[in-house]
């Protein structure tokens, strides 16, 4: 074996473990011989180099690399005092990407900056640590006349490979590796323990680098993060995630290391933005608004820190989403809470027919603010449900509030939303309003008729200015939300008893649709009932499904249904529940109407052999009397349909 590669050094560390001197001393002397077998020239002096082009792609591709050497190097080059060392960046390729050192110690050295884009390559300059390690994945040294070229024979080169697995039992990634460069004259075999730890750190890091980039590729939400310490102050991204590009509706590119000014407008734009960066502020679910390439974007933004000074690491992380994006995942993970469509509206009648034709042409229209009128229980919130999933924003979220169920004084953070510390109780990231969840929505008011006059000001402003401010915040935020509005009121009585604001009326109620009451909707209340009959029937397991008699089909159109399709479908409920029978009587309509309805007590009717036989003029002066002249009850009292009650006072000449 050739002395000229020995150094009587101890040992030296392979990529598996540690090798003996004489292993290190094989391998160079196998390369050495292979060398001078295919005839390398080692008197080579200008190595060979790649072109600009290609340089730069080159460090496009390793950039990261580049930047956690940099970093390291810049810790370690202040305790080398004037030592002569180098530290070079090599890729896979065995293009010297980078050399580093102290600019004294790389001209004692003849090194400079003139030998980055240079290849390594074990056919032109023939073996040394660099082109052994990267064809073997070898941590190893050579000194002096152990490198094959006669330039590179005047130093010590120690090498150390930066390899990654992608995932289980892949074959390893070559990454390139770190040498380390010293005159012959200084060689210690210990300096290979220096190239290894190097090495090892960018391996962590690159490590750490991709894993980032796995966790929040597919982040629901924009994430950036900024560097505020790694170029002379400049704030750089370190990373983003494609969501920032959706976000921001641009072409998606690589920003690593792009100064943050380039994407993200810089001042005097983003004022508030760049001082959050600058000064570290922490900040959760805040409303602003983001220039990006001129166009503004009103956004949530939420921040996270990564600081390490001793290791020159100052990083902001950046959540950004805006309303709009948090509306939809709302939307998605609660799926679409509108579950019917005009097709579950149940009617014949003439006037629920024009009320589902009117539905359908304001879905289709552009108009974002609807009225629905009727009493309670007729089915204010089926038709908004049935208008929005059939409007352009069906896909959007629903959201439904009930106004005169909140409480009066949350009102307004349950409506708009509010920030940390709004108010004692507050949570401590604040809260986001259901008129933010309803962006790019619908928000059906259920009773509008009960907000607060302040409140319907402040509804007011929302819909006019369509933005809304936080409560405890002074940030607007925008809003595209259409409302469905409803109530069992009159308004414009309201408005004339000062209970409710004309204006926030005419902004509401451009656009009206009356829903009927129950009880003017003639046979509609049959069908109806037959359809609660099945679906309870089929809830409950029920197999025998009840029928109505045509005395119970009568009865159930003459009564009056304060409660309106509410107070009908409980009422089957409670029927096909309670009686095992198959054919629903009046008496079983009675016996349970009275428990639902307890304003006007009903006797159980006659049969009709009973009403032939026994029905008399005092019998009818009687029901008229008790109805206090009301003759559609007068005939529920007797039990008669109210045409026939109508005949038997005709025949017996009763004008009451």
């Amino acid at each position: 074996m050739n002395n000229d590669y020995s150094d009587n050094a101890a040992i030296t560390h392979l990529n598996n473990g540690i090798t003996a001197q004489d292993d290190r001393l094989a391998v160079l002397a196998k390369y050495h011989d292979a060398a001078k077998k295919s005839c390398v020239d080692s008197t080579l002096v200008e190595f060979n180099r790649v072109n600009e082009v290609r340089y730069d792609t080159y460090m496009r591709n390793d950039i990261r690399l580049y930047t956690y050497m940099k970093r390291l190097i810049d810790i370690i080059l202040p305790h080398t005092d004037d030592i002569q060392i180098a530290f070079a960046l090599f890729n896979g390729d065995g293009c010297l990407l980078k050399i580093l050192g102290k600019d004294k110690a790389l001209n004692d050295m003849q090194l400079s900056p003139a030998m980055e884009g240079t290849i390594w390559s074990m056919d032109e300059i023939g073996p040394n640590a660099v082109t052994i390690g990267l064809a073997e994945n070898l941590t190893l040294y050579s000194s002096g006349k152990e490198n094959y070229n006669d330039k590179l024979k005047k130093y010590a080169i120690y090498f150390s490979p930066v390899t990654l697995h992608a995932y289980f039992d892949s074959p390893m990634e070559n990454h390139g590796g770190i040498a380390v460069i010293k005159p012959v004259k200084l060689h210690y075999p210990e300096q290979l323990t220096l190239a290894a730890t190097i090495s090892n750190d960018l391996t962590m890091n690159l490590h750490a680098s991709k894993l980032t980039n796995k966790l929040y590729a597919h982040y629901n939400e924009g994430l950036m993060m900024f560097d505020t310490a790694m170029q002379n102050g400049r704030v750089i991204i370190t990373y983003c995630n494609q969501q920032i590009f959706d976000i921001f509706q641009t072409y998606s590119r690589e920003l690593y290391l792009t100064p943050a000014d380039s994407f993200i407008a810089p001042l005097p734009e983003n004022r508030e933005f760049w001082s959050i960066i600058r000064q570290h502020k922490a900040v959760n679910n805040l409303s602003i608004t983001l220039y990006v390439q001129d166009r503004p974007y009103s956004c949530l933004i939420t921040t996270d820190f990564l600081v390490q000074p001793s290791l020159k690491i100052e990083r902001v992380i950046i959540y950004i989403t805006t309303p709009q994006r948090i509306s939809s995942q709302v939307s998605k993970k609660m799926g679409n809470s509108a579950i019917f469509s005009f097709g579950n509206i149940i009617g014949n009648s003439p006037a629920v027919l024009s009320a589902v034709k009117k539905g359908r042409l304001l879905a289709k229209m552009s108009s974002n603010s609807i009225l629905l009128q009727g009493e309670s229980g007729v089915g204010k919130d089926l038709f908004a449900q049935a208008i929005h999933n059939s409007s352009y924003r069906s896909e959007k979220p629903f959201i439904a509030v009930n106004c005169g169920a909140l409480p009066r004084d949350l009102i307004t953070s349950e409506l708009f939303g509010y920030e940390s510390g709004a108010f004692t109780g507050a949570k401590r990231n604040g809260n986001i309003g259901k008129f933010e969840l309803a962006n790019s929505g619908t928000i059906f008011l259920d009773e509008i008729n009960a907000l607060p006059l302040d409140l319907q000001a402040t509804l007011l402003r929302v819909v006019e200015q369509k933005q809304l401010t936080r409560l405890g915040s002074a940030k607007l935020v925008d809003l595209d939300v259409r409302i469905i509005s409803a109530t069992n009121e009159d308004l414009m009585t309201m408005i004339n008893q000062k209970k409710f604001r004309s204006d926030l009326y005419y902004r509401l109620g451009s656009m009206t649709i009356y829903i009927p009451p129950l009880r003017e909707r003639g046979e509609d209340v049959i069908l109806l009932a037959e359809y609660f009959v099945n679906v309870v029937s089929k809830r409950i397991g029920r197999t025998d499904i009840m029928e109505l008699s045509e005395e119970a089909k009568e009865l159930l159109q003459q009564l009056q249904w304060p409660g309106n399709v509410r107070e009908l479908q409980n009422l089957i409920e409670i029927i096909v529940q309670l009686y095992p029978e198959h054919v629903i009587n009046p008496a079983h309509i009675i016996d349970n109407i009275n428990s639902l309805n307890t304003t006007r007590q009903i006797n159980p009717p006659v049969t009709k052999r009973e009403r032939r036989h026994l029905l008399t003029q005092d019998d009818i002066l009687d029901a008229l009397e008790k109805c206090d002249g009301n003759r559609s009850e007068a005939a529920q009292y007797l039990g008669v349909a109210r045409k026939t009650l109508y005949r038997y006072m005709d025949r017996l000449d009763i004008g009451y």
